[in-house]
């Protein structure tokens, strides 16, 4: 019994795993094109621009790299 609430736990985690990195990925886009249109531009090269710089990239790996350590430690507590 005890096998199966953790698995539980385990599984409620990476749920909440994934959709926090869906919804940090969500700002960032929604962030993105709300700077392209404060900007004048469209938003879809805009935001071409931004996934292929390296700084923004780097960025949101990190952001993400974050997200997952503060989860894991989450689960070890």
């Amino acid at each position: 019994m005890r096998e199966r609430a953790d698995r539980e736990d385990d599984s409620s985690i990476d749920r909440d795993v994934v959709v926090l990195a869906a919804g940090y990925l969500a700002v960032l886009v929604a962030g993105g094109a709300a700077i392209a249109l404060a900007l004048g531009r469209s938003p879809g090269p805009f935001l071409a621009d931004l996934f292929s710089d390296p700084v923004w990239l780097f960025g949101t790996v990190f952001g993400l790299f974050v997200l997952l350590k503060a989860s894991s430690k989450r689960r070890a507590e």
